[in-house]
């Protein structure tokens, strides 16, 4: 994408066009044979382009033009961006998946993840790789047509509350107990909050090994276990709903012990009928 930024000034004409993302595909390429400016100028555009600058003139006209000849043949953000649009953290960590495991790509970019989004990771993986644009461009095509086809089947997790964060993590948890991944690509592998996690688990899903048909049991299933889970909660509430002194409780707990029951419930309702059954024999 032709760009005209005086920040990009200082590089060498054929250069100065280059986007800020260009300009992290080409950091990484000319850092594997210079020492050059760290990561944290990744922030400072003018910082990037002066230290491209000089590890560029560092070398002769053959080895820019060999950079710019492989820069035309496999630098394809600009085209990627209008295929993923604006790709949230979920179809991100879809394409990655799909593009390791299907396509031997690469996006171990080390420490560079720190310093940049999913997207732009994304992209300069996508760049650093070494097939012709035109491939990467296809694959990626091809995994979005998948993406668009399985979001029509989407299937709906409105009976999760993303504030709950009891419930996020059970559904998680039930998630790997069902063979889930544990791990996905992208930030969303660390959540930094409950709607996070909860966008972890929809990852899960997509890259898990489930058929569709396996895929919405699997939903049925956890849906009919958390109701299940949350009746009983409440059941419990409602059998126990009165003020208790600390020793009467102390005592309950001791009482459960002894006979074997589980829940407070239980034991009230047999103390209750084994007094009323005492009752009636009295009388």
């Amino acid at each position: 994408m032709a760009v005209h930024d005086k920040t990009r000034e200082m590089l060498p004409k054929r250069f100065q066009s280059f986007s800020d993302q260009d300009l992290l595909w080409l950091w990484s390429v000319l850092g594997r044979d210079f020492a050059i400016s760290h990561p944290e100028s990744f922030k400072n555009p003018l910082g990037l382009a002066e230290s491209c600058a000089k590890a560029i003139e560092n070398r002769d006209e053959a080895y820019a033009d060999w950079v710019f000849n492989y820069y035309q043949q496999h630098v394809v953000n600009y085209e990627m961006s209008g295929i993923i649009g604006n790709a949230g953290k979920r179809l991100i960590s879809f394409l990655m998946y799909k593009l390791v495991v299907d396509n031997g790509f690469d996006f171990d970019l080390g420490s560079l993840k720190y310093y940049l989004d999913d997207r732009s990771c994304f992209l300069l993986a996508v760049d650093l790789d070494t097939r012709l644009g035109s491939d990467k461009l296809r694959i990626v095509r091809d995994l979005t047509s998948i993406w668009n086809l399985r979001m029509l089947k989407d299937y709906s997790l409105d009976w999760v509350d993303g504030n709950n964060s009891e419930q996020v993590s059970w559904l998680i948890n039930e998630g790997l107990n069902a063979g889930l991944p544990s791990l996905v690509p992208g930030s969303v592998n660390n959540p930094l909050s409950i709607n996070e996690s909860l966008l972890k688990f929809r990852c899960m899903l997509d890259q898990s090994s489930l058929n569709p048909k396996m895929e919405e049991m699997l939903i049925r299933d956890l849906r009919r276990k958390w109701s299940i889970k949350t009746n009983k909660k409440r059941n419990e509430r409602c059998q126990v709903n009165v003020l208790l002194l600390p020793e009467t409780k102390e005592g309950i707990k001791e009482l459960m012990r002894r006979d074997g029951y589980k829940t407070q419930g239980e034991l009230v309702d047999a103390l209750v009928s084994k007094a009323l059954s005492d009752e009636k024999g009295f009388l």
